[in-house]
């Protein structure tokens, strides 16, 4: 403590406060009590960096003690801009200390970095090259992509200074903005000159540059191979001062780099491997002579270039050479490198493994887990149909020794995989698998044991169908001798055996049937899993099919498990049992030898048709049209056209536009607007939906009002209006009814007529009132507010207006209730139709309103409901076929609206005929 009291700083107050900071940090017994000093410590600075006049040293110190509490996790933010205005100090002790903690303590997203990149501007134009040093270190640290641009030409200025050492923080400052944003640079090519730099160092910084220019777009930069190699050349010689040297080898790691270069950029490329061949073996022969670590690790590197270059047999002879040194030698960390390098050479030419084959598999007995996972990756990839026999056997041997249950997995799936592509016959095939499933059941995946299976049930190609047939004997005969063992067999090894035994037990000559049976009988009281109990349940099945009879003992044990718990289990045994008692259907559904007969498939099901015509006969309503027209592409209908003539022209259609006429009806879901069949058909089937129902005859009378005796604007024969008569709906009424009345008709229908009616009664007092009895009614319905489910009326903004009118026009409208159509409603209709006609048109005169207009469109364009919101309104009409979708909104002086039907033909019909009727266009 004296000796640090009598330091200059010692004596100040400051420094005094900084070292008991420190020691009664270290002397913290727990982290509450650490975080009490701090807290006490942050109060401190808090009040001494408020106070006015400090003096920078002493700020300096403060900043240096607020950097311990954000390192001890603690926020001290309020003293960032202290550290900030510490920049600008003309002392550099201090303005390296400010630096170093705005890079501590300021983000790249901080509003603070504003300020701090205007000191770094400043300061990259320094004379003093410490200064530019800093600012340079800080723009790597904190300069982000926005402010990228505003230093980056003083960066690049800096290239060219006279000292090397900021010429080096300026290609590594370059290097960390390309790393940002690459076309934040400017061009990579202009930074190929640093290559060239009289001092090695600053050569080295831009190496890692080039290196990552050169991963993300070889082609740009091979250009440079030859300068790599010359670089490499000069090293290799000893040009460079003594002072690159590392334990006699000359600046190894500038060589790694270097060689990692060339293996980039001469990837597979011949003519330039072509200059790289020498100054590469001159490299390793070189290190090899050294002895020592550093000289490995050239080795190492020089053998994963020469592997990346084009091949050239003497090159690889020298890398398997030095291979050989790594693989004998008693350090674990050699001989992980020899076998990481002899697996880098196996995937050129395979031969130079064979020669360590025997050490390569002696490296599976290593106590050293990373070289044991090392050499299987090597083992799997030196196999080949000479040496599979010898690999396979000692990685099984291998395999029951493991306990390491990765291990284990990786090995079971080498081993199955190398079987299955080198295996030298299909007995040893089998053979090795059969090991395998026993020593490592819980790794072989399902799809390996259905290989093996096929293998066993098709055969090989290669081979002739005796063989073939010899093969499938082997494989009967082998795995009844499984089932005589003493050990315990895996349940997936007892699966193999029983579809085995099961499909080609008939051909044993060593074995009779029965005996075949009586061991799977055996075998199933032995086990307990309901799959394995299945599979011999059905080898048991087809091998008593050709006996004609089920044996005794079969019978009661497929009897016992019928009343399993597994419902797969069960129907095996029912299903058993019932072809037991049919022998003649037995046989025929399950011959010898069926594993590999083609099923022919019915997709008609045209075994049905006489059930079918069975049913038709007996009443049965033909659903087979309507199911066609429903499956069609989108469910879409099918649509047929006719010509609009003098005589079938309908009131609303415009003129010489064609009729299309729907030839089915789907229904409209209520969220998505997708027709759904089933609603359709409950809709159909609801009685009180039926012509003359219930619902339907509850009319009301106008007095002053008669009612048509037609629909949708089409006049009576007379062409005069008639009296009451009794309307029957449509489908097209229902469909419309269950689109817009999902919540029923009594609570929609009804409650519309009671408004209906007090609007009717409302109007005729206020006629009689004003002495016009005798007077024409009008026929207007949108002036009625709309009705809640409880009875009371939404306020409408606009004012009731009436119009007269023709009465078959009042005759259509239908009033509604706020409850029956929504504006969530509308809007999943409006984004279920994606075509899409938009207008805006003059208004035909002054005074028409929201009103007046839904009305009309409701008249002519047969609309079913309409909803009123302030100055807009939108509308869903059905018109011809579909249902056609409008948004209006009135502004001063015009009218918008816009329409969307499934089809634009559609969709340009309605404009049309909205600018002819309605607007008089």
């Amino acid at each position: 403590m004296s000796r640090f009291s009598r330091t200059k700083t010692g004596k100040d107050l400051g420094s005094k406060q900084f070292f008991e900071l420190i020691r009664s940090i270290g002397e913290a017994k727990s982290k509450q009590e650490e975080d009490k000093i701090i807290a006490k410590e942050i109060a401190v600075l808090k009040s001494k960096m408020g106070e006015k006049d400090i003096d920078k040293k002493q700020m300096k110190e403060y900043v240096v003690r607020l950097l311990y509490c954000e390192m001890l996790g603690h926020n001290a933010e309020f003293g960032y801009i202290h550290c900030v205005n510490l920049i600008a100090s003309t002392e550099l002790l201090e303005k390296r200390t400010g630096y170093l903690a705005v890079q501590l303590t300021i983000s790249p997203e901080n509003d603070l970095l504003y300020l701090v990149v205007s000191a770094i501007q400043k300061d990259l134009k320094s004379s003093n090259f410490l200064e530019v040093c800093c600012a340079l270190n800080a723009a790597t640290k904190l300069i982000n992509t926005e402010l990228m641009t505003c230093v980056i030409e003083d960066v690049r200025k800096c290239l060219d200074h006279e000292q090397a050492i900021v010429k080096k923080k300026a290609i590594v400052c370059i290097h960390a903005f390309w790393r940002k944003n690459e076309f934040g640079v400017g061009a990579p090519k202009q930074y190929h000159s640093v290559l060239c730099d009289k001092d090695p160092a600053v050569m080295a910084c831009a190496l890692n540059f080039l290196q990552d220019l050169s991963c993300l777009n070889p082609e740009e930069n091979k250009h440079l191979v030859l300068s790599f190699v010359s670089i490499l050349q000069q090293i290799c010689e000893h040009r460079l001062k003594k002072e690159y040297d590392y334990h006699r080898i000359p600046a190894p790691w500038i060589q790694i780099k270097l060689l990692k270069l060339l293996a980039i950029l001469c990837h597979q490329d011949p003519e330039k491997s072509r200059e790289a061949y020498l100054v590469v073996e001159e490299a390793m022969k070189r290190a090899a002579d050294s002895g020592i670590n550093i000289g490995f690790a050239v080795i190492y590197e020089c053998v994963k270039t020469i592997t990346c270059l084009a091949p050239q047999k003497e090159l690889l002879e020298e890398a398997a050479e030095a291979i050989s040194k790594f693989l004998t030698s008693p350090n674990p960390n050699l001989k992980y490198l020899g076998i990481t390098s002899l697996s880098r050479i196996v995937l050129i030419d395979p031969s130079y493994a064979a020669e360590h084959r025997k050490i390569v598999m002696g490296c599976l007995e290593d106590h050293d887990e990373t070289i044991k996972r090392k050499t299987l990756d090597i083992l799997y990839a030196m196999t080949n149909p000479d040496s599979v026999e010898l690999i396979v056997a000692r990685l099984i041997k291998f395999l029951g020794a493991a306990h390491d249950v990765y291990l284990k997995a990786d090995l079971v799936s080498n081993v199955c995989e190398l079987a299955f592509r080198f295996f030298p016959t299909m007995e040893w095939y089998i053979g090795t698998m059969n090991h395998v499933i026993k020593l490592g059941e819980q790794y072989v995946d399902s799809q390996i044991v259905q290989g093996m299976l096929k293998m066993i049930a098709e055969g090989s190609e290669e081979l002739e169908e005796d063989e073939n047939e010899q093969f499938r004997l082997y494989a009967v005969d082998s795995y009844y001798q499984l089932l005589d063992a003493t050990e315990k067999l895996p349940e997936t090894l007892i699966q193999i055996i029983s579809w085995v035994l099961g499909e080609y037990g008939f051909m044993s000559q060593q074995y009779s049937k029965n005996d075949i049976i009586d061991k799977l009988c055996d075998l199933l009281e032995k086990t307990d899993d309901v799959d394995t109990r299945g599979y011999i349940i059905t080898a048991l099945m087809k091998l008593t099919a050709p006996l004609g009879s089920v044996p005794d003992t079969v019978c009661e044990l497929v009897s016992a498990y019928k009343s399993s718990s597994s419902v797969a289990l069960q129907q095996r045994c029912y299903e058993f049992l019932e072809l037991a008692k049919h022998p003649a259907l037995m046989v025929e559904a399950l011959p010898l030898d069926g594993c590999c007969e083609d099923l022919e498939v019915d997709p008609e099901l045209s075994f049905l048709d006489g059930v079918v015509r069975t049913a038709l006969a007996g009443g049965a309503k033909d659903r087979r049209k309507r199911d066609e027209a429903f499956n069609m592409p989108e469910h879409r209908p099918v649509l047929k056209t006719k010509e609009v003539t003098a005589e079938n022209i309908p009131t609303h259609t415009v003129p010489g536009a064609p009729v299309v006429e729907p030839e089915l009806h789907l229904n409209v879901d209520e969220d998505r607007g997708v027709w759904s069949k089933k609603m359709l058909e409950k809709q159909e089937n609801e009685p009180q939906l039926e012509a003359g129902g219930p619902e339907e005859e509850d009319e009301e009378e106008d007095p002053d009002q008669p009612v048509n005796n037609h629909s949708y604007g089409e006049p009576a024969d007379d062409g005069q209006p008639t009296g009451k008569v009794k309307k029957k709906k449509t489908k097209d009424d229902k469909l419309a009814d269950l689109l817009f009345n999902p919540g029923g008709k009594k609570k929609g229908e009804k409650a519309a007529r009671k408004a209906e009616k007090e609007r009717k009664r409302a109007e005729k007092e206020a006629r009689r009132a004003r002495g016009d009895e005798d007077s024409q009614p009008p026929t207007s319905v949108g002036t009625a507010s709309p009705m809640r489910s409880d009875g009371d009326s939404f306020p409408m903004n606009s004012p009731p207006t009436s119009m007269r009118a023709a009465p078959s026009i009042a005759a259509q409208l239908v009033p509604v209730t706020q409850q029956e159509i929504s504006l969530a409603t509308f809007e999943g209709h409006w984004k279920a139709n994606p075509h899409e006609g938009s207008g805006a048109v003059p208004l035909p005169g002054e005074g028409v309103t929201v009103d007046i207009v839904a009305n009309r469109v409701m008249a002519i364009s047969n609309i079913i409901k309409v909803q009123t919101i302030g100055t807009e309104f939108i509308a869903a009409a059905r018109h011809q076929v579909g249902f056609v979708l409008a948004h209006f909104r009135l502004t001063p002086g015009q009218l918008s609206m816009k329409i969307r039907s499934p089809s634009a033909e559609l969709t340009a019909l309605v404009v049309a005929h909205i600018q002819t009727n309605l607007l008089g266009q």
